[in-house]
């Protein structure tokens, strides 16, 4: 439906159905610079999240109304990557031992289950560190909140009138609540102990979103429910986005096994010159571009820069937005146009490997690499999501083979509103690497 408003209305603007009410689509650079700049009072983010996953009832009010983990990623995080990586390094490799332990014989996964439970232990490693990252229980309360949180906001809005939906957290859609209650003593306790070090180490010694959060309250009290709600936003955040964004990369990777052999190559040449860092990780560029092409043609959302009109907006072309309506922007006209990409359409694994530099990165941002959006909008915790990736992905060339179970053919990708997918139910096949 997508591509068939492009087709008609090319460059324009054009409005779709979806299960929760009429979306205004964009497409074109003038409408996305107009959206990337308009202010919060005009185009809003916060009403948009809102809307979509019911935040005052699923995950609390003071998440967007006082987002303090935005600078905390953007700042605390992306500054400290260099002593974050090996950490990260460290649990992917003891995640894949555990979940899916090399085998001298083919052995299938179904990958949407197992990645998102490595996903979950490696981002965890930053979230709350060792060895809380590692304790299943806890672990699995994470996974089931960031699952039920998008499916109680999409009943609400589907079936749930606005002066039901307290009362229908509290007796039906109790999976949230739930899982928020379940996690607090947790995470109160690993606060007890990052509190009682504060101040006491180095500032780069802080590898962790929690004792990050004490820094900048900078001496303010928190309650553990907030913390725990803080800590699980990060979670759904990082668990969904990257997951999809790996799983459709991995589908790619087993399809195309011609690929294996030069990642693995570049990867073992870069470790054994200087080991797992963050400069070794950046140097990967066959890694890089292999996910970026991966993401530029199986992206799993096809719209960019969601924003909630909060007052009537005339366009740059007369177009009138009405308050409160849905709006966002399209990414597969940018991504699949042949000025930007020769062969648009073909799926070229190194193509930005000898870029010039301006459009190279995975976690670069500009007007024809959509993914992290544009502007002030852009994702904050993108160079973290990027890391994490490309150590993924090495990991697996280093140490597995991997093929589709129907060698060749890559699993059906399914459509869900405007999301592109992967596939839930397909395995993938690992033996330890030949």
């Amino acid at each position: 439906m997508m591509m068939e408003g492009h087709r008609r209305y090319k460059g324009g603007v054009f409005k779709v159905p979806r299960l929760s009410g009429w979306l205004v689509v964009l497409h074109g650079p003038r409408y996305l610079e107009e959206l990337a700049k308009a202010p919060e009072d005009t185009f809003s983010t916060t009403d948009i999240l809102e809307s979509e996953f019911q935040v005052s009832y699923t995950m609390g009010s003071e998440l967007t109304n006082d987002p303090i983990h935005v600078p905390v990623v953007r700042n605390n995080l992306t500054r400290n990557l260099a002593f974050v990586v090996p950490e990260l390094r460290e649990e992917i490799e003891a995640s894949f031992n555990d979940i899916i332990p090399p085998s001298q014989e083919w052995t299938p996964f179904k990958v949407s289950e197992v990645l998102l439970k490595i996903v979950a232990r490696v981002s965890n490693r930053t979230f709350v560190g060792l060895p809380l990252c590692r304790n299943e229980k806890f672990v699995d309360i994470c996974m089931s909140y960031a699952k039920d949180v998008p499916l109680s906001g999409m009943i609400m809005n589907m079936f749930v009138p606005p002066f039901l939906r307290r009362l229908a957290m509290a007796t039906v859609l109790t999976g949230p609540p739930n899982g928020l209650k379940a996690a607090m003593p947790y995470i109160e306790k690993v606060a007890a102990e990052r509190k009682s070090k504060l101040g006491q180490v180095n500032e780069y010694e802080v590898t962790d979103a929690i004792s990050w959060i004490f820094e900048y309250m900078n001496g303010k009290e928190i309650s553990i429910e907030t913390l725990t709600k803080r800590i699980f936003h990060l979670n759904m955040a990082a668990m969904h986005t990257t997951t999809l964004t790996f799983l459709h990369a991995l589908y790619d990777l087993a399809s195309r096994p011609e690929y294996i052999l030069p990642l693995r190559q570049e990867v073992e040449e870069i470790v054994n010159e200087e080991g797992w860092t963050k400069a070794s990780v950046d140097r990967m560029k066959k890694i890089d571009s292999f996910l970026k092409e991966s993401q530029r043609l199986k992206h799993f959302s096809n719209l960019i820069t969601m924003r909630k009109a909060r007052k009537d907006y005339k366009l740059w072309d007369g177009t009138i937005i009405p308050k409160g309506t849905d709006i966002g922007y399209h990414v597969m006209p940018i991504h699949r146009n042949t000025e930007n990409f020769p062969n648009p359409d073909t799926f070229d694994g190194f193509r930005f490997v000898n870029d010039d530099g301006r459009k190279f990165g995975l976690s670069s941002v500009n007007n024809e690499f959509l993914i992290f959006s544009v502007g002030k909008h852009a994702c904050p915790g993108r160079y973290f999501a990027a890391n994490e990736l490309k150590m993924l992905l090495s990991h697996i060339v280093l140490n597995y083979d991997i093929k589709v179970e129907n060698e060749g053919v890559r699993p059906k990708d399914m459509q869900l509103d405007f999301n592109q997918l992967p596939n839930d139910k397909a395995q993938v096949l690992f033996r330890k690497r030949a």
